[in-house]
């Protein structure tokens, strides 16, 4: 006989309400093998006064983040944050205030999954930045000024005024130790300042002496690259890079200037992403503390002063142009200055100084530069920033000269490379490389240039023929690797040059 109390034990168990089925919600996390991927970077972001922003792209999947921050001869103080607290869709971003002006704070963050288990330490992305002060003049420095020359920090603007015409002067804050960055400002000079007065930022500025420079000027004061990269090394200062793109006028112009791996890009116009003018390698790979610079006499103002680090150069852009006389699109790339005026015509039928491989095809357009006053006229134009100068590059045109024409500047840039029409002309224009012997008017002639930065030289033909210039060492020893603005145009005697088919671009 069977007791009545030996039923199944299911069945037990369901007239008691119960279940013995496993319930995975109830079970503990099973840990994974391998650690969470870390977040692909780390930025540090100064601008407002004693704070810095950390910020990272979220990981997929991560539970948790660990930051670790510390100070020179501090110990590290490292906290772990819930990703519901600090993430949204743009990314993750830790405020830390209240910091000490002038010491610098290293950081690197990881990611932990459900279990604690952190992404690796040793390939954790890490950055530094120094906190600054935007509204007060506390840890700034005014150097390699006036005595008349004055600057001062209130409330986001931050400015320089000075009397002297021949003033050169810059406001630096931070440490010696931003070396890869990025700065956002927006700068201007002052309604009230003369037309000579350049603003910009400075950079790389140490106690060695070195100190980096990118200054621009209103399009009134008529020069023909109103964007320079200065180099100060001591007391000797020396233009390296140049550029067409002038201020706005009587407005503020956003700069964005980019230091990487000794590498600097200077970005220059309006909106969050305004377009590279230039890119220059900064060959001694320099570190120093950051700020603003003042060329002139008159007022210069800079707001929205952003620090970050590390510095993320732009994609590069084309590594060559043709300038297209008949598509219209020359205003964008090129600027007018001298007593000149620009048109587009055909090209005139002229003779070919080279055997017929000069003169432009029958039917294309010619950009005409006129002379209409006592002076010159010049077009100029840029390098295009995706070139890169350290590596060989090219520049070719097409030329010609009304038939009764004098002395003709065909092509100069800032470094002073020069083609004359005068015979022995050694002067003028800051000629470094100048050819001598006459070339004809009235007539077709084509230049081409091949420079060879990394072998220390360059050369020249001419109506395909080799030129021999006074010297064919490059760059030219006072100036680093170059980049910058090249002028085409007439001077003294001539009134018409016609040009076409001008390009620049990496050698392939």
């Amino acid at each position: 006989m069977t007791p009545r109390f030996a039923l199944p034990l299911l069945a037990l168990a369901g007239l008691a309400g119960c279940s013995l089925l496993f319930d995975p919600s109830k079970a503990p996390p099973r840990c994974p093998v391998d650690p969470p991927a870390n977040p692909d970077s780390l930025v540090a972001t100064v601008g407002a006064t004693g704070v810095i922003e950390w910020s990272w792209p979220a990981v997929t999947p991560a539970s948790s983040y660990k930051l670790c921050t510390t100070v020179p001869g501090g110990a590290e103080q490292c906290r772990t944050l819930d990703p519901a607290a600090v993430c949204s869709a743009a990314g993750c971003v830790v405020r830390d205030e209240g910091l000490v002006l002038g010491v610098r704070v290293s950081a690197r963050v990881q990611a932990a999954d459900e279990c604690g288990l952190l992404s690796p330490t040793a390939s954790a992305p890490t950055t530094s930045a120094t906190p600054i002060s935007t509204t007060s003049m506390e840890g700034w420095v005014l150097t390699n000024s006036c005595a008349s020359t004055t600057a001062n920090v209130v409330g986001g603007l931050i400015s320089i005024d000075q009397s002297g015409f021949a003033c050169s002067s810059t406001f630096l804050t931070g440490d010696e130790l931003w070396g890869d960055f990025t700065i956002d400002a927006d700068v201007r000079v002052s309604p009230l300042s003369g037309s000579g007065t350049g603003v910009g930022l400075a950079m790389h500025a140490n106690a060695t002496g070195h100190r980096l420079q990118a200054v621009a000027w209103p399009s009134g004061n008529g020069a023909m690259d109103p964007a320079q990269v200065f180099v100060r090394e001591g007391t000797q200062e020396r233009i390296v890079a140049s550029s067409i793109h002038p201020l706005l006028d009587n407005g503020f112009t956003h700069f964005r200037i980019t230091s990487s791996q000794g590498v600097v890009s200077w970005q220059l116009g309006t909106g969050d992403s305004p377009p590279e003018i230039l890119r220059w390698p900064d060959t001694g790979a320099h570190a120093g503390r950051i700020g603003i610079a003042a060329s002139g006499a008159g007022r210069v103002e800079v707001q929205n002063f952003v620090v970050r680090t590390p510095g993320t150069l732009p994609a590069r852009g084309p590594s060559a142009f043709t300038l297209d006389f008949a598509d219209g699109g020359y205003g964008a790339t090129t600027r007018l200055g001298g007593v000149a005026r620009l048109s587009v015509v055909p090209c005139p039928p002229w003779g070919d100084a080279c055997g017929g491989t000069c003169a432009p095809a029958p039917g294309t357009s010619c950009a005409r530069f006129e002379r209409v006053g006592l002076g010159y006229t010049i077009l100029g134009f840029d390098l295009p920033a995706g070139v890169d100068t350290r590596r060989a590059w090219d520049l070719q045109l097409r030329f010609a000269t009304q038939p009764d024409a004098g002395s003709v500047l065909v092509l100069d840039s800032r470094q002073g490379i020069l083609l004359y029409s005068g015979a022995d002309t050694t002067t003028g224009l800051e000629v470094t490389y100048p050819l001598d012997g006459g070339l004809a008017a009235g007539a077709w002639h084509a230049a081409a240039w091949h420079f060879e930065p990394d072998a220390g030289r360059f050369g020249l033909t001419v109506d395909g023929q080799p030129a021999t210039p006074a010297t064919a060492t490059f760059p030219p020893g006072s100036r680093d690797r170059f980049t910058g603005a090249f002028w085409m145009g007439n001077f003294l005697n001539t009134r018409e040059l016609y040009g076409s088919d001008v390009h620049i671009g990496q050698t392939p």
